[in-house]
């Protein structure tokens, strides 16, 4: 009997990691899921995707404040877990990124299977949503590489590696010494078209408001330009964005879907300026109600974002630079229908096949080797 047991870093917030989450549980929906911690109070209208799981949660959950904080647990993550027990699973399947759960024990006969969103951007030199981190890291450079060493050790446990692009493929490669598959997250294409009517004015921002996604350096182009900038997403960052945004930029915080796709499919154009990014998730969605992207060229937004034909990259970090580029979108026309074509192949039923084919394949060949 096959007892598959899902591995995954928290759950907090709802983001691409939660996506990947979700579309695993619908291939395996008896699978037991293990989490570090879970917030169902922060993650609002997504909480119940989640409450319907199995979910397990290790000893971190019974600490008050490391709920409501998790950076306080991380240098006990060796400790979360090796806490957790995954004997009598025959399959785990680990979704890891910032909080390595791809770490977990793995029972001595048992297949792992990583799906890694990113070896974790903290402990190699990567931006992260802390804008403190970066200078406070120096500081404990001998704990850092420490890390680094059982993050190692322990990548060397997982049998079989996915990447969610080609840009993680190449980190996972560069600290792990390891080769991966790459299968891109999913996105859910729109069940309906949204109707349009009259054109609308605005463009559009959906991203977590914290540093290392650099919403600032949009707004400070739309302050210049005084163009229409809806702004969808919370975070750390809110209250700062909003602080130095002029009366042109309009933040509309966390929205239903249903509500998303309506902003998406109304604007002119998603913009995106985050540096290094894992995937850009928010890039594929945006094309799949043909909408065009405009872009920073860098990390996994330029594997979603085709220049000239599903959007535009800018390749300075600059204010002036993203203002050409937007400059250039209003004098260029982008279609819809390649955007759409794009996107389709990004479709979740898509990702499942994918998964399910490499597991079973990879598992096949592990039992083979049993006879």
């Amino acid at each position: 009997m096959l007892r598959v047991a899902i591995v995954h870093d928290y759950l907090r917030t709802y983001g691409g990691g939660e996506r990947v989450l979700e579309a695993l549980y619908e291939i395996w929906p008896e699978a037991d899921v293990f989490v570090a911690t879970a917030d169902f109070s922060r993650m609002g209208i997504f909480a119940p995707l989640f409450l319907k799981m199995k979910i397990r949660t290790s000893w971190v959950q019974k600490v008050s404040v490391f709920r409501r904080f998790p950076l306080l647990y991380r240098p006990f993550l060796p400790l979360v877990w090796s806490s957790i027990n995954l004997s009598g699973y025959n399959v785990v399947i680990s979704s890891s990124g910032a909080n390595m759960a791809k770490n977990i024990n793995k029972p001595k006969r048992a297949l792992h299977i990583c799906y890694c969103h990113t070896p974790p951007r903290f402990l190699y030199g990567y931006e992260t949503e802390n804008s403190w981190f970066s200078e406070a890291s120096k500081f404990f450079t001998p704990l850092i590489k420490l890390y680094q060493k059982y993050d190692y050790q322990k990548s060397q446990e997982v049998n079989c590696f996915i990447a969610n692009s080609s840009t993680v493929a190449e980190r996972i490669r560069k600290h792990y010494g390891r080769v991966s598959i790459v299968i891109h997250p999913p996105i859910m294409l729109p069940k309906h078209r949204v109707k349009k009517g009259r054109v609308s004015n605005y463009y559009l921002v959906v991203s977590r408001l914290v540093k290392h996604k650099h919403v600032d350096l949009i707004i400070s182009a739309f302050n210049q330009l005084g163009w229409e900038l809806r702004v969808i997403g919370t975070g750390l960052d809110a209250t700062y964005l909003k602080s130095i945004a002029k009366k042109n930029i309009i933040f509309l915080d966390e929205v239903t879907d249903k509500q998303l796709a309506h902003y998406y499919a109304h604007s002119k154009a998603l913009i995106i300026a985050a540096k290094d990014e894992d995937f850009g998730l928010t890039a594929v969605e945006a094309n799949s109600y043909g909408i065009p992207v405009i872009a920073y060229a860098s990390g996994g937004l330029t594997e979603t974002v085709i220049d000239g034909v599903t959007g535009f990259l800018f390749f300075k970090h600059t204010t002036g630079a993203l203002i050409t580029a937007l400059q250039r979108l209003q004098n260029y026309n982008i279609s819809a229908a390649k955007c759409i074509k794009n996107a389709q192949k990004f479709e979740k039923s898509l990702f499942k096949n994918k998964i399910q084919d490499f597991v079973l394949k990879k598992l096949t060949t592990k039992n083979a080797k049993k006879k």
